[in-house]
């Protein structure tokens, strides 16, 4: 008898031990990662000429187009794209990583130099409500800003086509902590240059956030141990009364 209550106590306690050493040695998961896409309100071109005005938001279209021409006598004629791409579902999340994403169709320019931009805009006080023709953003400041495409930049800013990423972890995280529900971004070119993106409109390549974030957890298999050697405690000290 004295055997068995032996080779019990060793046992759960070696159990335990076990235990708690994994446990111990929990490693961080991999990161949660998180596709956050613009949707059809949410993106969009905005047509204004320095002299005549403003004319309403286009959405709908499967592409979008920015550019900057000049038509004397009547004025500058921009074309810029919008966008508000939602980021709610980060809230109360430890943000470790988010990039912007924009297919583009191509770049480039009419006389010797052209360049376009793409803008972090700052809403202030307001917020954003995913559907730019509301929202018009047009009269919103930026704080942020990334080339995207330039005459004499090398590759991937040169004009070609393809997935343009940019790093937008901290403007994320401030609209995040400013109670934003969207990061609302702004592209736009210089004289005699134009670009074209997808829109939301084409499935799999409209504007859109990937995101990313992990958390310390412990391994499943540490917890099944625990609690083998929990109930093997349990059952010595009935055993025992």
């Amino acid at each position: 008898m004295s055997s068995n209550l032996n080779k019990t106590q060793v046992l759960a306690v070696l159990g335990l031990a076990l235990a708690v050493a994994i446990l111990g040695f929990a490693v961080p998961a991999q990161a949660n990662a998180v596709t956050l896409w613009a949707s059809g309100a949410g993106d969009g071109t905005l047509h204004y000429n320095t002299k005549y005005g403003v004319d309403p938001y286009v959405t709908g279209d499967p592409t979008m187009w920015a550019n900057l021409q000049f038509n004397a006598p009547y004025g500058n004629d921009h074309f810029n794209i919008y966008m508000e791409i939602p980021i709610a579902a980060l809230q109360g999340a430890t943000l470790t990583g988010a990039t912007l994403q924009l297919d583009s169709l191509g770049a480039g320019n009419w006389w010797y130099y052209g360049s376009a931009y793409v803008r972090h805009l700052n809403p202030g006080a307001i917020l954003p409500t995913g559907n730019i023709a509301v929202d018009n953003p047009l009269a919103w400041g930026y704080d942020t800003g990334w080339v995207i495409f330039d005459t004499y930049a090398a590759f991937p800013w040169d004009g070609s086509a393809g997935i343009k990423s940019f790093d937008v972890t901290a403007e994320v995280q401030a609209d995040l902590t400013a109670g934003r529900s969207y990061s609302s971004f702004l592209l736009e070119a210089s004289r005699d240059t134009g670009i074209t993106i997808y829109a939301s409109e084409t499935p799999g390549q409209g504007p859109r956030i990937y995101a990313e974030g992990g958390s310390l957890v412990p391994i499943p298999g540490a917890v099944w141990l625990l609690g083998s050697g929990l109930l093997a405690l349990a059952g010595l000290r009935q055993w025992r009364k």
